[in-house]
């Protein structure tokens, strides 16, 4: 909303850890500033939000030592309309649809990379695993809703489909907007030693483009992939 900005931010450096969601008007003027629950890990994925068509804001946090996140809807006057826990250990993406559904990317447990689908109340639609991904370090980057209504999401993970120790896997899905996979591209990369990048894009024709980069001993080249 150009006349309204939420601004979540996390300080790691208290104890306990906290985090904060702002509301600041046109002006300049703090309108709220709410604590958000939870005693959170350092880790950047467990901090998203994502501003709906209507101005209510979606924002997430996760308890130290849980798995599973708290997500919460604000309106613009700092009320909590809903909030719900959403059996994930971290998000990489909310985004939110022209109708104001929910869709949430990260991951489920340990060896799952994960999608869910909300209705703009809070209510489970449908949810979607991906098993072949060791997702303690996968970077499910840029869940995408294209103009046909699929779904596209990319990740990097350390190889569990065929187990080599050598090798991790750029990974590119898309799903129709039940929640059924239609399509999996899958490269073989060199195995990554610190955390991954991945950046997703789609066009116009909804072609998608993922790019992924790694760093390790083997190699430091970019490697990228198309469908």
């Amino acid at each position: 909303n150009q006349d309204f900005t939420y601004i979540y931010f996390h300080n790691p450096y208290i104890n306990p850890a906290v985090s904060y969601l702002v509301g600041v008007d046109s002006i300049g003027v703090v309108s709220f500033l709410k604590l958000m629950p939870g005693t959170s890990l350092t880790n950047i994925l467990k901090y998203q939000i994502e501003v709906d068509q209507s101005s209510n804001c979606i924002a997430a946090s996760v308890y130290y030592d849980s798995l599973n996140m708290n997500l919460f809807k604000y309106d613009m006057n700092g009320n909590v309309m809903w909030n719900s826990m959403i059996g994930m250990g971290s998000l990489s993406t909310i985004t939110s649809a022209s109708n104001n559904d929910i869709y949430l990317s990260g991951y489920k447990t340990f060896d799952s990379l994960c999608v869910k689908k909300l209705t703009h109340t809070g209510i489970l639609l449908w949810e979607y695993s991906y098993k072949n991904m060791h997702a303690l370090w996968t970077w499910p980057g840029n869940l995408i809703v294209a103009n046909d209504g699929s779904i596209f999401i990319g990740g990097m993970a350390i190889d569990t489909l065929t187990g080599n120790s050598t090798t991790s896997l750029l990974t590119l899905l898309q799903l129709q907007n039940n929640g059924i996979q239609m399509n999996e591209y899958v490269i073989s990369v060199p195995k990554f030693e610190y955390s991954p990048f991945m950046k997703l894009n789609i066009d116009a024709k909804n072609n998608a483009y993922i790019l992924g980069y790694w760093n390790n001993s083997i190699s430091s080249n970019p490697s990228y992939a198309t469908t």
